[in-house]
């Protein structure tokens, strides 16, 4: 088996996984969505909220939030309370949510949660609880999804520097005399030669190698994402292992 990363910006990491089958790959994707545990918001006491939401939907909202927790310092089993206190008129926004400690952040600044007119003010406690996606989507700590590598063959190019010259930067190269694509993945790429040029471009695709795209929601990597997914289904497989030996 062989890992290539491909690229990793704004939380997203995109890898190629070679010698995988299908359904293992399947299974590590359902494992994370929804059984590597994460935090998010459960429980919330509302005290006064006279904005024109009602008080579900701004629950709802505020469960949604991104939640980052430092669990070098914080036990999965600790209580950890978060409150929210603000008075109009003005947006109430993601930032005005007010943590324990510096453990504990929300990941992005500008959520907007409720508008607040003049005299009008909203006052919680929110507690933060642990979870799995399996119970709701709010606590899923990433979206993973993967698709076959496509394997691009260029032939009949008379000048290989003149035809990658045709594209943007980055996208095609040149290596003894033959062009490639830099991104095997970039679906966009692919499709744009298959129209223009099809009798240079033959595209199949390789059943064992696989682009996977993973975007960390929770502020953990996604380098430990996988890890953790891959070590819950360890223990799941020993489980049923286990199970089996026992019958």
């Amino acid at each position: 088996m062989d890992i290539k990363k491909i690229s990793e910006k704004n939380n997203v990491l995109k890898i190629i996984v070679s010698g995988m089958d299908t359904p293992l790959l399947n299974s590590l994707r359902r494992i994370i969505m929804n059984a590597v545990p994460s935090y998010a918001a459960e429980n919330i006491d509302i005290y006064e909220n006279s904005s024109i939401m009602a008080d579900e939907m701004l629950a709802h909202r505020i469960g949604l939030l991104p939640i980052q927790v430092n669990e070098k310092k914080i036990k999965k089993k600790d209580s950890i309370k978060l409150s929210l206190e603000k008075e109009g008129p003005g947006m109430v926004y993601s930032s005005d949510i007010s943590p324990p400690s510096k453990d504990v952040k929300i990941m992005q600044d500008k959520i907007p949660l409720v508008k607040l007119k003049k005299d009008q003010k909203v006052k919680m406690e929110i507690e933060i609880t642990v979870g799995t996606g399996k119970e709701h989507a709010k606590w899923q700590p990433a979206l993973i999804a993967y698709k076959q590598v496509p394997k691009v063959t260029f032939s009949n190019i008379k000048d290989p520097n003149a035809f990658v010259k045709q594209f943007h930067p980055h996208e095609l190269e040149v290596k003894a005399s033959k062009v490639f694509m830099v991104d095997p993945a970039n679906s966009r790429l692919i499709g744009l030669l298959q129209e223009k040029f099809p009798n240079e471009v033959e595209v199949d695709y390789d059943t064992k190698s696989f682009v996977v795209t993973i975007e960390s929601l929770q502020g953990t990597s996604n380098k430990e994402i996988l890890l953790q997914g891959l070590k819950v289904l360890g223990e799941k497989n020993q489980a049923f292992k286990e199970a089996i030996q026992k019958s």
